[in-house]
């Protein structure tokens, strides 16, 4: 069987030293397909300037990086966005760069091997357009303006 991360990342240095008071990610997804509902886990992982494969976490190493938030795929929709349950994802954005997350199943990071076919496709940031792009909506106390949506870069 394969096992996949996903790496999404925005530039959140415009909001410098305001409070965060929230942050919800949304990915859009394109394809589900499981026999067994999973919860895909967002954690915090800087893997520098180029996500490559040199950046793969393993399964087991996945739970040293901060958990920020979290998506069962029990009853949910394709086409449209889903939003990750915070964990801690306040706390965690770089209000002074970039904010760097990796998306595993949490049965990878178990060591859960799969009875089939069990993933989510999430569009990205290269998707034709941006109605699809992944969203980090931050909400933070910035003067005259306490209220940006980041689209990935």
């Amino acid at each position: 069987f394969f096992c996949y991360e996903c790496g999404v990342q925005w530039d959140t240095s415009a909001i410098g030293a305001d409070a965060i008071s929230a942050a919800t990610m949304s990915l859009w997804a394109t394809t589900a397909v499981s026999t067994t509902d999973f919860t895909s886990n967002a954690r915090l992982y800087d893997w520098g300037a180029t996500l490559t494969s040199a950046a793969f976490v393993a399964g087991a190493s996945l739970s040293g990086n901060t958990l920020l938030a979290t998506f069962a795929s029990a009853g949910m929709s394709t086409g449209a966005y889903s939003d990750f349950t915070d964990v801690a994802n306040p706390a965690n954005v770089n209000a002074a760069g970039a904010t760097r997350i990796l998306i595993t199943s949490s049965r990878l990071e178990a060591g859960t091997e799969p009875g089939g076919d069990e993933y989510i496709v999430w569009s990205s940031a290269n998707t034709a357009g941006t109605t699809q792009d992944p969203k980090l909506v931050v909400t933070h106390a910035a003067a005259g303006n306490p209220y940006y949506a980041y689209a990935q870069q």
